[in-house]
């Protein structure tokens, strides 16, 4: 709502030495309706898609403290360790989505973080690089496209998900992926 001031008044404004101003002034301003959160929520639960659980939960990817969820990788052909976390309770109405994600491997292997979009169930791929041993952060991924694809349902909050997913080549030695951090950042509307 736009909002006027008239500094005139009786006796008319002064300023800070108690002078009369040469003129009038009139300030003007509106105020929006619109306030948007931002929500940092970390994953409420946690799926391996590939490999088995070696230790951890969703708890353990909540903040970078070094506590690891870590997935044992498959032992044989390819050598994978995947998992998903899931976050509930995100807006279809979202804006600005970014995915961050902060984990090791005990050994170096193909990682890819991507994102599920429910529209066409796929993953679809936010970063993809080599981690070994040495404790990666990958901050600010932005997925493409219309961001309420990424969230279940059409209206209202849904779940959103994130993978990270580890490979070596076949006839390679198995390992095991750690994630110490997996987040969402956005607007809510």
């Amino acid at each position: 709502m736009p909002y006027s001031r008239h500094p005139r008044g009786e006796g008319g404004a002064k300023d800070a030495g108690g002078n009369a101003l040469a003129a009038d002034k009139t300030w003007s301003f509106a105020t929006s309706s619109f306030v948007a959160a931002v929500a940092f929520p970390n994953a409420t639960a946690i799926e391996p898609g590939g490999g088995t659980l070696r230790s951890g939960t969703a708890a353990n990817l909540s903040s970078d403290d070094n506590r690891f969820y870590e997935v044992n990788s498959t032992t044989s052909g390819t050598k994978t360790s995947s998992w998903y976390g899931s976050f509930a309770a995100v807006s279809n109405g979202l804006r600005n989505l970014k995915v961050s994600y902060r984990g090791k491997n005990s050994r170096s292997c193909t990682q890819t973080v991507a994102i599920w979009r429910w529209t066409d169930s796929t993953w679809v791929q936010l970063d993809s690089r080599s981690v070994g041993t040495t404790e990666v952060a990958i901050s600010n991924l932005a997925p493409g496209g219309t961001l309420a694809d990424y969230v279940s349902g059409t209206s209202g909050d849904g779940e959103v998900r994130v993978r990270a997913r580890c490979t070596r080549s076949s006839g390679s030695s198995s390992f095991y992926a750690s994630g110490d951090l997996m987040k969402l950042d956005f607007e809510r509307p």
